[in-house]
Parts: C-alpha cells; structure tokens; sequence
C-alpha cells in the first residue's frame, strides 16, 4: 500500500487509515469527516508531520454529494 500511495498524485476518500498514511506518503489528499470543524485542523497540520497537500471537504455528514467532490476536483487540476 506504501508503494501504491507513494506513486500516486492524489488520494480520495473519508477519514480513514489509508488518507493517514498518504500523509506520510507525501500523497495529496482530498477528504471529508464527520466533524469538520476539528478535523480539517488535524488533517492540514496535526496528523501532517511533512505538510502534504490536503484538500478538505467541508461537510459535517460523511456524505458529501458527487458534486462537491467533483468541484474540489476541478479547484486541485
């Protein structure tokens, strides 16, 4: 997975182990969670040792529609 991640351009998913481990990858994230207002802080800095790029999704209910993911896209590209 550590390959897989580190040859990678960009992760996308929920908070998860494999979203932790991009960071130590130096893989860029885009990412969502249940509490945004605490957990896009401890993605961008407290869980990101080398300052990966991350790009997080604001949306309180684990569920962002395909949309907001696709325009976070197009923002990254």
């Amino acid at each position: 997975l550590v390959e897989i991640l580190s040859a990678s351009k960009l992760i996308i998913g929920p908070s998860s182990g494999p979203m932790h481990l991009a960071s130590l990858c130096g893989t860029p994230q885009l990412v969502w969670s249940g509490d945004s207002n605490k957990n896009k802080k401890r993605y961008e800095i407290d869980w990101n040792p080398y300052k990966t790029s991350v790009f997080y999704i604001k949306n309180d209910t684990w569920d962002p529609t395909v949309n907001e993911i696709l325009d976070c896209l197009k923002c990254i590209i």
